[in-house]
């Protein structure tokens, strides 16, 4: 009985990789060695991998930068996109915040001088009941 196994040499070729130059498939002929690639295993090849991490810190970076709305509206405009800008909620609260916080600063103001002209006006009873007083001891002096 003849073994077919000893016979038949499988192709352990691996496959070509994209943007090969040709110098790594005369190479890859001769041996069942997986040279010449751009990854090995489930990794990604350097470029892609290169690109990827560039992208990533672009946009941890775009995530940190106030937004240019005009630059944005720009673009959008450019292809044709139907433009709506609203305000956020975070800006409506903030101006809110704002007059809420003026209207505080403002009672307060007029609380001073209100208080201030309760003090005013005290002094000033004060002073009348006091010469209402005066004038009628005055007046009880003279003799008719």
């Amino acid at each position: 009985m003849t073994d077919d196994r000893h016979d038949a040499v499988p192709d352990r070729t691996p496959p070509p990789a994209t943007g090969d130059d040709g110098i790594w498939v005369a190479l890859r002929r001769l041996t069942a060695a997986r040279i010449g690639l751009q990854r090995t295993g489930a990794s990604l090849a350097t470029g892609p991998l290169l690109d990827f991490q560039l992208a990533h810190a672009r946009a941890r970076d775009a995530v940190h930068e106030p937004l240019d709305e005009a630059r944005l509206i720009a673009d959008l405009a450019g292809l044709e996109c139907p433009v709506l800008a609203i305000a956020s909620a975070a800006e409506q609260q903030a101006l809110v915040a704002r007059e809420v916080d003026e209207n505080l600063v403002t009672i307060r103001d007029l609380s001073t001088q209100t208080a201030a002209g309760a003090t005013q006006t005290s002094a000033a009873s004060q002073e009348l009941s006091r010469l209402a007083v005066d004038l009628n001891a005055l007046v009880t002096r003279f003799v008719i």
